[in-house]
């Protein structure tokens, strides 16, 4: 039985209709393959620019590393490390502010690869020097970081010898015991300890107090030892009134001006000076 001319017709419309899904499933296909590559699969997503605020002591080349670090643990494979669209901003925020031992981190993207941040270090209260190793504490005695060979340590060695600061600006304190050695990100003394050392150095420097540098045996020491400028030591107690024990070392000097004096000076009870 032969077609009749409107059954042909039909026929073509719809070969032509399905031709045109195909054409349309096609092209859609490509277009989402490619823009899912685009998006998901090439570098132009991929973080390249990294912009950071508010770094003093940290070196950008160790933020960088945090970063890469922190990027490469979110990756999710097969995507590329560091698109922009797959960053959990709130998790790499904690991660560096584990990792780099700062007060805050604060993370934001922008498309379609930069990513900054925004960071506040912890403030630093002094320079501790445990053996041969030289450390940044913060108010709350946490270690912050230790300070390598090379001309940072050189300017903060150069100063031991001064009365007031190191170079950096802070206080220098000397521990002679090694034991518990500091470790980087970990509490090296309460915060109460910590507010001791701090009033008892600045007390010293108000005071106009001249001294080569300050130590304690151990960090739970309450004797603090100045190293003057004079052949002998003045032993201080921490725990103790400042005014009181500089005042009673004072009247002990005039005392005893011209007498030789070859170790020390114990000022920490005020009216009973001890020297030998």
């Amino acid at each position: 039985m032969k077609k009749s001319e409107g059954t042909f017709v039909e026929d073509r419309l719809r070969s032509r209709s399905a031709r045109r899904r195909v054409t349309v499933v096609v092209c859609t296909s490509i277009a989402v393959i490619g823009w899912a590559y685009v998006l998901f699969f090439s570098e132009f997503f991929s973080v390249s620019t990294i912009q950071i605020e508010g770094v003093a002591s940290l070196e950008r080349g160790e933020v960088e590393r945090a970063i890469g670090e922190g990027l490469l643990k979110q990756r999710v494979f097969p995507f590329r490390k560091g698109n922009v669209f797959l960053i959990k901003t709130k998790e790499l925020e904690s991660f560096l502010k584990e990792n780099l031992f700062v007060q805050s981190v604060v993370v934001d993207k922008k498309a379609p690869n930069i990513l900054r941040l925004k960071i506040e270090e912890r403030q630093s209260s002094l320079v501790l020097r445990v053996g041969e190793r030289i450390y940044q504490v913060d108010r709350a005695g946490l270690i912050m970081r230790e300070i390598q060979p090379g001309p940072e340590q050189e300017e903060i060695l150069a100063s031991s010898d001064s009365p007031s600061a190191s170079r950096t600006g802070l206080p220098l304190l000397d521990i002679r015991t090694q034991d518990p050695q500091p470790i980087v990100g970990n509490g090296y003394i309460t915060d109460t300890q910590m507010q001791r050392w701090l009033d008892t150095l600045q007390g010293l420097k108000e005071r106009g107090f001249g001294y080569r540098s300050a130590s304690l045996e151990q960090a739970t020491s309450s004797k603090m030892i100045l190293r003057m400028f004079e052949p002998y030591d003045v032993y201080i107690d921490i725990m103790e009134p400042l005014a009181g024990q500089i005042q009673s070392y004072y009247e002990f000097m005039k005392v005893k001006k011209g007498e030789k004096i070859y170790e020390y000076v114990d000022a920490r009870i005020p009216g009973k000076v001890f020297y030998k």
